[in-house]
């Protein structure tokens, strides 16, 4: 025997199977659906969840990000993409060893001496140019570095500079005007000037 409920409780069951069928539909929608999906709303046009929007906006975002990225790679292989070549590496290294001598201490500590010393016989053994690391080791052998002063070791690079230029034909530089050349870093307000090292010569 059946029996019949009342007007208000056959309203309250309905209402309780549709929010239950609602409720099946959005998980059903959040585990097959793709991240972009539109937000699921429900018939009585409260909104679904807010996770979908969150998911999609960070998928966006990563996409762009990765583009942004291919895009940079892109543009830098005109300028990165080339080789460097033995004189290109010659300058660089030049340039380190005069800029190194004009900011050393005009009376050095022990450990800036050894740690100086260690720096210039470094290229004799793990310079990327085998030939140049050989002929660079017959430089040091003929006339090792002088470090007991500022002064000292800036000629000394510059006469080392200078030995290596005429075996290859390049012109001579003047080494007294090292410190014109070579004597200030573009730092400001001092930020590259080591303690105790030597003025600057104009």
């Amino acid at each position: 025997m059946s029996t019949q409920l009342p007007p208000w409780k056959l309203g309250a069951a309905a209402a309780a199977g549709s929010l239950a069928t609602l409720t099946v539909v959005k998980c059903n929608s959040l585990r097959k659906s793709p991240p972009q999906q539109k937000e699921v709303e429900s018939k009585e046009g409260v909104p679904g969840t807010a996770s979908l929007h969150v998911h999609s906006s960070a998928t966006a975002l990563a996409m762009s990000t990765q583009a942004g990225e291919r895009a940079t790679l892109s543009s830098m292989d005109g300028k990165y993409g080339k080789k460097v070549t033995r004189e290109e590496l010659g300058r660089c290294t030049w340039t380190l060893l005069h800029t190194l001598a004009a900011q050393y201490p005009e009376d050095p500590t022990r450990a800036q001496k050894r740690s100086a010393r260690n720096l210039i016989n470094s290229l004799t053994t793990v310079y990327p140019c085998k030939e140049c690391a050989k002929h660079f080791k017959e430089v040091l052998r003929h006339s090792p570095p002088q470090l007991n002063s500022g002064y000292e070791l800036a000629q000394w690079v510059c006469r080392a500079h200078n030995t290596v230029n005429r075996s290859i034909g390049k012109p001579i530089f003047n080494c007294e005007r090292v410190d014109a050349r070579w004597g200030q870093l573009d730092c400001g307000e001092g930020a590259c000037s080591l303690e105790g090292r030597r003025p600057p010569v104009a």
